[in-house]
């Protein structure tokens, strides 16, 4: 009888969600239609707070300490002179930023994938305090900004004041994070030097 009872509770612990993922493989039409008109609702703000997000990037990049250091003197991605190109420039600054986390990931010791996340780079550099917090949130909102335009959210409206702010601090954390890389290279051989 114990038997029966253990096999009729997992019954009953596993029905739930087998009616929910049934339910929902069922329905998956109306929910996706729900869904579109709840996006379409909310695709006024859409425009807004990506201008907010852009605009609050570029006042927090300013934040990052200035570095006047030669591997930081590297060709800066031209600020956006046609509205036509905004995605594409600033698709470019991201890809930057991807290219310097992952050298950087590379030196940390982190390999394939975990080199090439640049929310993971960014994490392990701050909790090793290797980049500033001010840095690090750069980089969040910058990456959350980008996903939007990369993926072509619903309502999303790019403007020339948009891309530059996107340009400018996404070029403010590059700068930042080619000094990060020197100093991890600079750490790095010094423990290499350092008899053990």
């Amino acid at each position: 009888m114990e038997i029966a009872e253990l096999v009729l509770r997992y019954l009953q612990a596993l029905a739930w969600p087998g009616v929910a993922i049934t339910g929902v493989f069922v329905f998956r039409r109306q929910l996706t239609s729900v869904f579109a008109r709840i996006t379409e609702a909310s695709l006024f703000g859409a425009s807004v707070k990506l201008q907010e997000s852009a605009k609050r990037a570029a006042t927090e990049s300013e934040e990052i300490p200035e570095l006047s250091d030669p591997l930081a003197k590297i060709e800066k991605v031209e600020k956006v002179k046609d509205i036509d190109a905004a995605a594409g420039s600033m698709l470019r600054s991201w890809s930057a930023i991807e290219s310097v986390t992952e050298k950087i990931g590379h030196s940390l010791g982190l390999s394939g994938q975990e080199a090439r996340s640049v929310p993971r780079v960014i994490r392990k550099l701050s909790a090793s305090d290797l980049i500033s917090r001010e840095a690090a949130n750069v980089a969040k909102d910058l990456q959350s900004i980008r996903n939007q335009v990369a993926h072509g959210a619903p309502g999303i409206e790019l403007t020339q004041s948009v891309a530059d702010d996107f340009v400018e601090a996404a070029e403010q954390l590059r700068v930042a994070l080619v000094v990060t890389l020197g100093r991890v290279h600079i750490e790095r051989s010094l423990m290499e030097k350092t008899p053990h």
